[in-house]
This record gives C-alpha cells, structure tokens and sequence, in this order.
C-alpha cells in the first residue's frame, strides 16, 4: 500500500491522545524499571525485594484509584485522573481534593 492510497486519519480529541500518552508512558517506565531492577547487582533477586516491589506499586496504585474517585466524584475524567495520580501522586491527590465540584447546567422548562 503507497502513502497516497492510505485512509484519511480519523480525528481524535485531545484527550483521547494524551490519555493514550500517559498509559504508554507508565507502561514504558514500569518495563524498563523492571527489566534494569535485577541488573543492577549480580545475585538473582531475592522474594523480599520483589513483594517490596509489589506493595509499593500497590500502594502508588492505590493513590491513582483513590485520586481518580474523588476526583470523577467532582466530574472529572476517571481514567486520566487514574495515570495522573498513579505518575504525580503527591501533587494528585490534594490537586484533586481542591477541585472544585462542575455544576450541572439547570433544567429547561420545556
């Protein structure tokens, strides 16, 4: 297939990239942190470390969930709330405490 018969690409919100962005990204970081993890000393990694491993990225996990809730709680986006507090979450979570809440429009009378 030449460039010329290719499909016109199908526009997307800005938010649909970034989102699409940032989940690349903290997979891209986590693989990478992973993979140089046991190249870093020459012995095998031990069970302690990896269940160390584990309960922090659980406990920076858990930041992103409870920060994506408060937050689509006061009308944000759940899923981008959810990667901001998993990558930033000292400055996600009391960004999202001091959201303020989106009214909804009111009512028409028809």
């Amino acid at each position: 297939m030449f460039l010329r018969d290719a499909p016109p690409p199908t526009p997307t919100s800005s938010s649909t990239v970034l989102v699409r962005i940032l989940s690349i990204a903290v997979w891209w970081l986590l693989a990478g942190w992973m993979a140089g993890y046991p190249t870093l000393r020459a012995r095998p990694i031990a069970l302690a470390n990896l269940i160390a491993f584990l309960v922090i990225f659980g406990l920076l996990a858990s930041f992103g969930f409870v920060t994506a809730g408060i937050a689509s709680r006061k009308g944000g986006s759940y899923f981008r709330w959810r990667y901001y507090g998993l990558i930033l979450p000292l400055i996600a979570l009391p960004h999202a405490l001091l959201k303020r809440t989106k009214t909804a429009p009111p009512p028409s009378g028809d």
